[in-house]
């Protein structure tokens, strides 16, 4: 009977310790998944970083897909950082491939932006090769982050590929948009070179391709903005895109002081500014300018040169010059916000002549609640850049406001978007406001411009 027993029994056994794995796969793979979720769900970070590691650790592209279309689209700030640590990790072969072909195909644009980003801090061709692609991306927020990358790699890879996402750009009529002009500031940086169309490069090019080394940079020169000379509007020096942009103006009680004027260095022949295009009184990039010798009594200096009567004279002056494609909107900060429009407005005649009377009747009191402007820029639909001008700290109830939350909040809330945000300060503001200013236009890609 136990003989029997046992030719029952084994055969049995054997077929069960045989059973191929692939059904415990697809188990630990659903528990895996439905762990993410719910961590997702409850906001639990130890239970979604779990699972993160349990999916990965599949080496699957299954489990990647997971990762990605649930971990990365769940608006999970944290979880975001986790995970885009962990791809940047993922070895060469299989898994990097399906990372590169997932940068291109995924469905939401923040995923591919994030990917873009991820595989940008790679150093394997292919992923180099996959942000290059995405320079053509339909959205404008994945091509920009593309755009970051290409630039810090500081490859001749990428100088071909430019010259043809140009050209595209300028077939569809958006040669004086946001990506066009990033797209003309890398092929300067990479080449030294300032073309003008897309043609122009291709002619540059072509004989050069097979042979181009770039060569350094000359001594004693220096480079504000891209170098690629436009007709657009410009805004104490910094060129505004012909996309949607707002223009971020404080008007706390410190805009009503008035700055003597500098010193003549020969740039306007009466103290107004860079250029002669008066009032700016842009300091010379990458450095400060020399103080007076004195400071004079401010009853002896004009209202011209009160901090917001030249701000006016400034913005007026830009929207004047704004091409009618571009949509804009102004808004002003003290303890309160107010904004010209509550959305984005057209550039044509009319908004024009609107935004000036707007501008003009403005007036400087109160203090200086940057983050909460900032909070309201963001809120505006599809921004692609910020001006913010400011001189004062950031205050609430006369207590300054730290630094590094504001800068935090604005890495947040600007990780899909990938809003330029340039600054303008005042030299008299500081060092501490010059490293805040700075910061934020360096965060975000814009530039800075400190006025005097």
């Amino acid at each position: 009977m136990r003989s029997l027993l046992l030719r029952a029994f084994v055969p049995g056994l054997l077929a069960l310790l045989f059973l191929p794995c692939a059904p415990l796969e697809a188990q630990s793979f659903r528990d895996a998944k439905k762990r993410l979720i719910q961590g997702l769900e409850k906001r639990d970070f130890g239970l979604a970083t779990g699972a993160v590691d349990d999916l990965i650790a599949l080496g699957s592209e299954k489990g990647l897909d997971a990762v990605v279309s649930v971990g990365l689209a769940g608006d999970y700030y944290g979880l975001e950082r986790y995970i885009a640590g962990k791809l940047v990790a993922v070895p060469k072969g299989e898994g990097l491939d399906h990372l590169c072909s997932l940068a291109a195909e995924a469905k939401a644009a923040p995923v591919r932006v994030l990917l873009t980003l991820v595989l940008g801090s790679r150093p394997e061709p292919e992923a180099f090769a996959a942000v290059i692609e995405n320079i053509n991306d339909r959205d404008d927020s994945v091509a920009l982050a593309a755009l970051e990358k290409v630039s810090q790699k500081d490859s001749g890879r990428a100088i071909g590929p430019l010259i043809a996402a140009l050209a595209r750009r300028e077939k569809k009529g958006e040669q004086e948009g946001l990506v066009a002009f990033e797209v003309q500031k890398v092929l300067t940086q990479l080449t030294r070179e300032e073309l003008e169309t897309a043609r122009d490069w291709e002619q540059w090019w072509e004989p050069r391709e097979g042979s181009f080394v770039r060569p350094p940079e000359r001594p004693g020169t220096e480079r504000s903005g891209t170098g690629v000379s436009r007709t657009t509007s410009k805004f104490f020096n910094i060129e505004v895109p012909a996309d949607r942009v707002v223009f971020l103006l404080d008007i706390s009680g410190s805009m009503e002081e008035r700055d003597p004027a500098p010193e003549e260095t020969g740039a306007g022949g009466d103290g107004d500014g860079a250029g002669g295009r008066g009032g700016t009184g842009v300091s010379p990039p990458g450095g400060r300018a020399a103080p007076p010798p004195s400071k004079p009594d401010p009853s002896q200096i004009p209202e011209s040169r009160m901090r917001l009567r030249r701000v006016q004279k400034e913005l007026i002056e830009t929207i004047q010059r704004l091409p009618e494609r571009t949509e804009f909107n102004i808004i002003l900060f003290n303890h309160q916000i107010q904004g010209f429009s509550e959305e984005l407005l057209r550039a044509n005649s009319r908004n024009k002549r609107d935004a000036i009377d707007f501008v003009q009747r403005f007036e400087a009191a109160g203090e200086t609640w940057t983050d909460h402007a900032l909070q309201r820029a963001f809120e505006t639909d599809r921004l692609r850049a910020i001006f913010l001008l400011s001189d004062g700290q950031p205050r609430r109830n006369e207590v300054k406001l730290p630094h590094e939350p504001i800068l935090d909040w604005i890495q947040e809330a600007n990780r899909f978007s990938r809003v330029r945000i340039h600054t303008i300060g005042f030299e008299q503001a500081g060092a501490t406001m010059r490293k805040f200013m700075k910061a934020i236009a360096k965060q975000n890609h814009g530039e800075y411009v400190e006025l005097r």
